[in-house]
């Protein structure tokens, strides 16, 4: 008993702990209270309802796979910490964070995370997390029930089912719309691996049910009676985005005493905004009754705004304010969302000094938080300075300086110069020579800018020289020249007198005229000049002779003579004169004229002679006869024409014998005479001879033709005979045949006329006899219908003959097929004709043979699949390949393909086709297969160059901004991502930077920079003197300079100054740069230069000038070596250079030349001396090859005679001569003494003359004129 006592105790106590009712306790312990001795009555089993226990899903978690299309595995993948394996997370939480908060379940989307990829595309492993169940988030049951319908197991796999139904269908839905496209999201593919329900069960407490005892059930349809409690607001607990939500329990009752409460949430964590929270109430009948409570979360916590940090930068150039940028501003909200970030001022320009920017941000409970930072913009950019360029100034008149002034404009990026200063000053008075003149500018920060120009004040003022008047003398009585005297002054304005030169100097000049040039050169090289003229005139007349009188014959056949004769000659004192006549040398008319000759010299003088001209005429006219004629006989006589003419142009009288009309059939001679008026005669005679060539003329009938009738073989046919007339009335005509019988066929009739001198002429004419019957054709073969013969585009096809007759007998039958022949594809026409003797013919037989091809086209040779790569920085693979033939046994067929060898495939696989195809329609095709893969790795374009930056001021970090490069990829497809970003903060030292490029096939290209992040803030040096400009010490090459020293200053009170020069010291001549360098013990170094100009204004010395030289050219040349000794020169600055435009040895050429040195040192000061060299051309040309003297005899039937010889040449010393002369080679030269003068004259007036003389005679001239013309 004791040991069921133990038993009893035990399920007593695992009852109470698992919560049975007083009820089952009772019930368990009956039996033993009714052996109780205490026991007097039992009491009545009731049931006992079990406690119902609340299960509240707080968590669901699903856990699933997708392929992602549009992308190809790489290696990457596998690194949880690679570039690729962050971007491509990112990106996919990202896109399922869009489309769920965009869906059903935004409540309720507690976020998604990647747990990895695999290979096949690229598969996401993935998990979706939610805060509850999509729907019905609250189940229910007793704590005994561990399945069956209605169970917590049974609620919970259908919440899972749930879950996973709806996550299926949103991202089905996320697909169609295009939502996913970008990603390459293929909800085909998704795959849940598992759904994990987290649940809470707590214990519903309610007042126990009256026991009541077993009775008849009556239905209940009466719903609980549920009462809620009020609306619950919550707020945030610090730092998060929910609050924590809590109310009074609901209370239900219900008529049954049996009563279930259940909510769809929990008290708990709630998300920030309101929710429904649905309380239900379920009595034992199923009878339901629901109210609703309102809870809601208020953000009461401000977001915490996060500026960048101070920024100094200077200003940008060339302005008075920097365009900054900086890093955006952040924010954080215990929500995890910022609404809107703003910072006042924006990112733009900001003028020079201190600025502090306020961000504000705003989370979506409108609540605000602030930060501000500090940007200062500092000046360091001096002013710049517009100097003038050099000016070169002459002195003012009258002086030898001049006073200068100028203008220069400053600016400033701060948009003011506070000074403006020059050494020396505008408006200051310049002597003679180069002045630097230096301007600085400083602004309102210090920052100071220079500039520098040259003044160069230079003498241009000319000496002042005065010409004699022009000058005109005779020349010395029986001399060409004359003596000539005169002077030239000049003055200048310096006080110097100025060097005189002439061109020529007083003293015995030639005859003509001639122009003098003086000029005047002072001390600064200005040169004036004057000319004048020398006239020497000749006023003496010249001496003039002319030649004997001239009697000659009439030229023959000429009614005048050509006349010529030597002179007249003239001479003069100057040795220049010309003669000539009043009636030039030619042709000249019968009869006697008188002749003037005139002599002038070259200044006008002129003496006169005179002679006189007879031209007899001595000569026979001339006669000229045809040639001799030939002439058919005709009906009009035979005519010819005889001409005749004399050198007086008149013939007297011109007969023919025998007479035109006189002439008889054979040889005839005709004699012609002719008399001119002063009785002369001439003769001449030709042969005629008339001949008979000319045929008959005959006359034919026209054709003659006729046809026969049936059954015959001949016609009879008739015609008029042919007939002939001839010239000579004598004519004799034949025929080939004559009129009668004719057969079948055509006959050409010849006709002849023969007249008595045997001249013959003929004509012809057809006569046919046609037949028009047709023969007739018989038993023509049907049409046949056949397929090609095996292998072959022909079909031999066989038949039998048709028959033909013909009235006349006689018939062939011709076709253009015969039977057994081979017939091509397609339809021919078979026809046979039926031809006659006469050409009659039919074709009444004809019939098709059609044949067909049924054998398909052979490929051979059909390609093998290709697997190739892309082409280099393309998506595309030009592929070649051997294209396979085709045959057919038509012999006719088309090879196309879908592509051709050398075309553009995009990666993948690609089907290829052949088709082969004859012209009855028979295909045959082949396929192949071309598989293009891409292995070329993405290309990534303007990769940064590496960045240098310096610290913020005050900061251990720099904001550094680039701009990112660009990636492309032959396939299209590529993705770009990075290390670091634009506007990131980077500490001091060398950071590097990294971008990733892939496309879909897993190919990566990588582009490296540095960010190198220094400290180089710089000491600072105050007090720099300005520039100095000074002169060297008298007759030294330098200056001794003083100056204040500057002083430096840094942060760090540790900085060294030094300097390349000190006050005091000596500057050579130039432009002396001094440099103060100051440095701190980071190395950062400032500077301040300033610069000391030593000018040198004195000019180099120079001694022993040369006086003019005045030389004549050198024998046989244009030229004449000079020589002379040269000056020296000396400088104070000791450096001084010597040039010349010649040299002591120099080759001069004829006329004024100058010579002028140069001396100068190295500051630009000049000294100059000049000197000419006049070169003076006083030989004559040279003439070579003067011809000797010629006597020749008048040409035949002349009185002159043309005379030729070799012309002589001519040279100069100067190389530059004419040669003239008064004859050429190849002139008409008259009877008597001609002198031909060849001169040759150079460029000075220097002359030589080669003369010799040509003597022509007459040798007919005793020969009496009746001797003369029995010679001609």
């Amino acid at each position: 008993m004791a040991i069921v006592a133990v038993i009893v105790l035990i399920i007593l106590c695992l009852l109470i702990i698992l919560g049975a009712g007083l009820n089952a306790i009772l019930f368990l312990l009956g039996p033993f209270a009714a052996t109780s001795p205490a026991a007097t009555t039992v009491q009545p089993y009731v049931p006992v309802t079990p406690r119902p226990v609340m299960a509240v899903v707080v968590g669901v978690e699903l856990d699933a796979t997708v392929k992602l299309s549009n992308r190809a595995f790489v290696p990457a993948y596998n690194n949880e910490l690679s570039p690729q394996y962050q971007e491509l997370s990112q990106t996919f939480t990202n896109t399922m964070d869009a489309v769920f908060l965009n869906s059903d379940l935004s409540d309720i989307y507690n976020g998604t995370v990647v747990n990895g990829f695999t290979q096949g595309s690229v598969i996401v492993n993935f998990t979706i997390n939610l805060i509850r169940a999509p729907t019905a988030p609250t189940v229910t049951g007793s704590t005994t029930m561990s399945s069956g319908v209605g169970s917590i197991d049974d609620q919970i796999n259908s919440v899972r089912g749930q879950v996973e139904v709806s996550i299926k269908e949103i991202i089905q839905i996320a697909d169609d719309n295009g939502d996913l496209t970008t990603l390459g999201v293929d909800s085909t593919t998704l795959s849940v691996t598992d759904v994990s329900v987290d649940v809470e069960t707590t214990t519903v407490t309610e007042t126990p049910a009256t026991t009541i005892a077993p009775s008849t059930k009556t239905p209940d349809e009466e719903p609980p009676v549920l009462v809620c409690p009020d609306d619950v607001t919550a707020e945030t607990e610090a730092g998060a985005a929910f609050g924590i939500i809590s109310w009074t329990s609901p209370t239900a009752t219900d008529n049954s005493g049996e009563v279930t409460v259940e909510t769809d949430f929990v008290p708990g964590q709630l998300p920030i905004g309101s929710r429904n929270i649905t309380v239900t109430a379920t009595d034992a009948s199923g009878n339901t009754a629901e109210c609703v409570i309102v809870a809601t979360v208020v953000d009461i916590e401000a977001p915490i705004a996060i500026c960048p940090e101070d920024i100094t930068r200077n200003t940008d150039l060339g302005q008075a304010y920097a365009t900054i940028s900086w890093s955006s501003p952040r924010g954080t909200d215990n929500s995890g969302t910022i609404s809107s970030i703003n910072a006042d001022p924006r990112e733009g320009q900001f003028a020079i000094g201190s600025h502090v920017i306020t961000v504000t941000v705003v989370d979506p409970a409108g609540l605000e938080g602030q930060c501000t930072f500090d940007i200062v913009v500092q000046d360091n950019e001096a002013p710049t300075l517009e100097c003038p360029a050099t000016i070169e100034v002459s002195t003012d008149v009258g002086s030898p300086s001049s006073i200068v002034t100028w203008t220069v404009l400053g600016q400033d990026n701060s948009g003011s110069v506070s000074s403006l200063s020059s050494s020396p000053s505008p408006g200051e008075s310049f002597a003679i020579s180069t002045t630097t003149v230096v301007v600085t500018a400083l602004d309102q920060s210090g920052n100071m800018g220079q500039c520098s120009f040259n003044v160069i004040v230079f003498d241009s003022e000319l000496p002042v020289i005065t010409c004699p008047a022009s000058i005109i003398q005779a020349t010395d009585l029986g001399s060409s020249s004359a003596t000539v005297m005169w002077q030239v002054t000049a003055a200048d304005n310096s006080g110097d007198p100025p060097t005189i030169t002439s061109s020529h100097e007083p003293g015995m000049l030639s005859f003509g005229t001639l122009t003098v040039v003086a000029m005047a050169i002072d001390s600064s090289e200005n040169t004036a000049s004057c000319s004048f003229t020398v006239q020497i005139v000749d006023e003496e007349a010249p001496l003039i002779t002319c030649p004997n009188n001239i009697t000659v014959a009439t030229d023959v056949g000429a009614s005048s003579a050509i006349i010529t004769w030597a002179g007249p000659f003239a001479s003069d004192n100057t040795g220049q004169a010309t003669a000539m006549t009043d009636i030039s040398l030619g042709l000249w008319p019968i009869g006697i004229q008188t002749v003037t000759g005139t002599a002038v010299d070259g200044s006008g003088n002129e003496a006169q002679c005179t002679f006189w001209v007879n031209v007899q005429d001595l000569e026979n006219p001339v006669v000229l006869c045809p040639a001799d004629i030939t002439s058919e006989l005709v009906a009009v006589p035979v005519t010819w024409d005889a001409t005749a003419t004399d050198n007086s142009e008149m013939i007297a009288n011109l007969t023919s014998s025998p007479s035109t009309s006189d002439v008889v059939l054979g040889t005839n001679t005709v004699t012609v005479i002719a008399m001119d008026p002063s009785g002369n005669k001439a003769e001449c005679s030709f042969v005629v001879i008339l001949t008979d060539t000319t045929a008959p003329t005959i006359t034919c009938p026209d054709d003659v033709s006729g046809t026969l009738a049936a059954e015959q073989s001949s016609v009879t046919l008739a015609w008029v005979e042919p007939s002939a007339t001839d010239l000579s009335g004598d004519v004799t005509v034949t025929a080939s045949h004559s009129s009668g019988d004719y057969s079948i066929g055509q006959v050409n009739v010849t006709a002849s006329a023969t007249d008595s001198s045997g001249n013959q002429a003929s004509c012809f004419f057809l006569v046919t006899v046609t037949d028009m019957q047709d023969p007739m054709i018989s038993s023509c073969p049907p049409s046949q219908s056949v397929n090609t013969d095996n292998g072959l585009a022909t079909a031999v096809v066989s038949w039998t003959p048709p028959t033909a007759w013909d009235n006349s007998g006689s018939v062939s039958l011709t076709s253009h097929y015969s039977s057994g022949d081979p017939f091509p594809i397609g339809s021919t026409q078979v026809t046979y004709t039926a031809t006659d003797g006469s050409g009659n013919s039919v074709m009444t037989c004809t019939f098709d043979i059609a044949v067909h091809d049924n054998e398909k086209p052979v490929i051979s040779g059909c390609p093998s699949d290709q697997n190739v790569t892309t082409d280099f920085g393309n998506a595309t693979a030009v592929v070649t390949w051997t294209p396979p033939t085709a045959t057919d046994n038509s012999g006719y067929h088309t090879l196309t393909s879908t592509d051709n060898p050398g075309d553009y495939f995009p990666i993948g696989n690609n089907t290829v086709t052949y088709y082969a195809s004859d012209d009855a329609g028979n295909t045959e095709t082949c396929t192949f297969f071309v598989v293009v893969s891409d292995n070329e790795k993405p290309v990534i374009s303007r990769c940064p160059s590496d960045q240098n930056v310096t610290t913020y001021f005050g900061n251990a970090t720099a904001v550094v901004t680039w701009t990112p490069p660009t990636a492309t990829d032959n396939s299209g497809n590529q993705t770009l991502t990075s290390t670091d970003n634009p506007g990131d903060y980077f500490p001091i030292g060398n950071n590097t930077v990294t971008y990733y490029a892939s496309d879909d096939a897993g190919n990566i290209k990588t582009c490296t920079f540095f960010v190198v992040v220094s400290d180089n803030e710089k000491p600072v040096i105050s007090g720099c003197p300005s520039d100095q400009n000074v002169t060297t010490d008298f007759g030294n090459a330098t200056a001794v300079v003083t100056w204040t020293p500057p002083t430096a200053t840094d942060k760090s009170g540790n900085q060294t100054l030094t300097s390349t020069d000190n006050p005091g010291d000596y500057f050579p001549i130039g432009n002396n740069k001094v440099t103060y360098y100051t440095s701190d013990d980071a190395g950062n170094t400032e500077i301040c230069t300033f610069f000391v100009v030593v000018s040198d204004n004195e000019k180099p010395v120079m001694s022993g000038c040369p006086s003019d030289q005045n030389v004549t050219t050198d024998f046989g040349n244009a030229t004449a070596v000079v020589t002379w000794t040269p000056p020296t020169a000396t400088d104070n600055s000791g450096n001084q250079t010597l040039t010349s435009t010649d040299n002591p040895g120099d080759y001069f050429p004829i006329g004024n030349n100058t010579v002028t040195y140069y001396a100068s040192d190295d500051a630009g000061n000049t000294e100059i001396c000049t000197f000419f060299v006049v070169v003076s051309d006083n030989e004559k040309p040279v003439i070579s090859g003067c011809p000797s003297d010629q006597n020749v005899t008048t040409d035949f039937g002349n009185a002159t005679a043309v005379v030729t010889w070799t012309p002589p040449t001519a040279t100069d010393n100067s190389g530059n001569q004419t040669l003239t002369s008064s004859h050429n080679s190849g002139d008409y030269f008259p009877i008597g003494n001609n002198t031909v003068t060849y001169t040759s004259t150079d460029g000075a007036g220097n002359t030589e003359t080669c003369t010799f003389n040509l003597v022509v005679t007459d040798p007919m001239v005793n020969i009496s004129p009746l001797l003369m013309k029995y010679i001609i």
